[in-house]
């Protein structure tokens, strides 16, 4: 059976995956240090990147952990900057960061405005702050792959039926909006980026 490693080698490459210190993320970013590359882990949480990235690291891995809340287009563009200060270059953004937020979705009869701009904001308004911040560097490099995260909510909803019993959270309508709206996103970056040498 042929290894991810026989497939890609990711030596000398800059990565940033965003959202990178906990679950999807923690596997990308992993995946992208065993492939050899430098990887930057943010996450809102300092300490818990700090954690992670001194796992790896013990592992053999280069790999840095920066707090990161990527609803902040400060935040996002000063980790962007940092990293190319760094190491003078991106070659990868993993616009992972998302969640459905703090406020619990509800039905939308009885669902706030707040609950619906919060899930925008992370899931949304945060990939495209880091695909812009991203796209600048890597458009001036002529190369650079930016990778967004969406979901099967992107495409179809969830029927409330189909959770009754489980002990798990279904998206509101504000992650499944958001959702789809990255889809459409990475479309349009693709078609407007794809010029640059950017993926």
């Amino acid at each position: 059976m042929t290894a991810v490693s026989d497939l890609f080698d990711m030596t000398g490459r800059v990565a940033v995956v965003t959202g990178g210190a906990t679950h999807l993320g923690r596997a990308m970013a992993s995946a992208l240090c065993e492939l050899g590359a430098s990887v930057t882990i943010a996450s809102r949480r300092q300490t818990l990147c700090d954690q992670v990235a001194s796992e790896f690291r013990d592992t053999g891995f280069e790999c840095v952990g920066v707090g990161c809340d990527v609803t902040s287009e400060d935040e996002v563009y000063a980790l962007v900057d940092g990293v190319v200060a760094q190491t003078g270059r991106l070659d990868v953004m993993v616009c992972n960061a998302g969640g459905r937020g703090s406020i619990p979705p509800t039905y939308v009869p009885h669902s706030s405005v707040d609950e619906f701009a919060q899930s925008i904001d992370v899931n949304l308004k945060g990939v495209y702050l880091c695909a812009q911040a991203a796209a600048r560097v890597m458009v001036e490099q002529g190369s650079g792959s930016i990778i967004t995260i969406g979901s099967i909510h992107g495409f179809t909803t969830s029927d409330k039926r189909f959770y009754e019993g489980l002990k798990m959270r279904r998206g509101g309508v504000g992650y499944q909006t958001a959702k789809g709206g990255v889809i459409q996103m990475t479309r349009y970056l693709a078609g407007e980026l794809g010029e640059y040498g950017v993926t």
